[in-house]
């Protein structure tokens, strides 16, 4: 029953696909490596591989705050878990877009309060926006990670002499740190 739709996805999934190494092959060995290898090309991935390590980090300073607060203070957690995925509920592509028509000369910002805010563009303005709207995923697994390990291994870590600045050494914080690192990469697997 299914079969029919499920191959009108793969195939078009595939077609594209196909096409591009067909024309691959085709072309001559010197002409492919020449369009590959172009500075620009070079230059585009290097752009890329900075944004995605800079939303990482940025991402993961908005998220591992924010989880550690809803998982394991006495704020009110239910209020942090929900700001920490409410940039779920809003497409990224749709956010940016908010974003810029908000800001900007003529933003809805400048229009309704004359307040000019220059609108986010360049590789600070991609940061920002994708930082914004990837963190949540960040978050959910660091959340996750930090309610699933005991306190008690902790609290039990400190009464033995741990100090809190003082890196891990198998004391106690050890499994949380595995499942943080977990959700780090977890995030990084998500944006790549």
């Amino acid at each position: 029953m299914l079969a029919l739709p499920a191959a009108l996805v793969a195939a078009g999934v595939l077609l594209p696909l196909v096409y591009l190494l067909s024309e691959a092959l085709g072309a001559d060995p010197q002409t492919l490596r020449e369009i590959v290898w172009r500075t620009r090309n070079l230059e585009l991935l290097g752009s890329t591989l900075a944004l995605a390590a800079g939303v990482l980090a940025a991402g993961t300073v908005l998220a591992l705050p924010l989880a550690y607060l809803a998982a394991r203070t006495t704020f009110p957690r239910r209020l942090l878990a929900v700001l920490g995925v409410l940039p779920l509920a809003v497409p990224g592509y749709v956010g940016a877009y908010t974003w810029l028509a908000a800001t900007g000369q003529g933003g809805m910002l400048d229009a309704l309060t004359g307040l000019k805010v220059s609108a986010p563009t360049g590789f600070g303005g991609a940061l920002m926006i994708l930082t914004l709207f990837t963190f949540p995923y960040l978050f959910l697994n660091l959340y996750a990670g930090l309610r699933a390990a005991d306190p008690a291994t902790e609290e039990a870590a400190r009464m033995l002499g741990r100090t809190p600045g003082r890196p891990s050494g198998g004391d106690g914080a050890g499994p949380a740190a595995r499942l943080a690192g977990r959700g780090i990469a977890g995030a990084a697997a998500r944006f790549g």
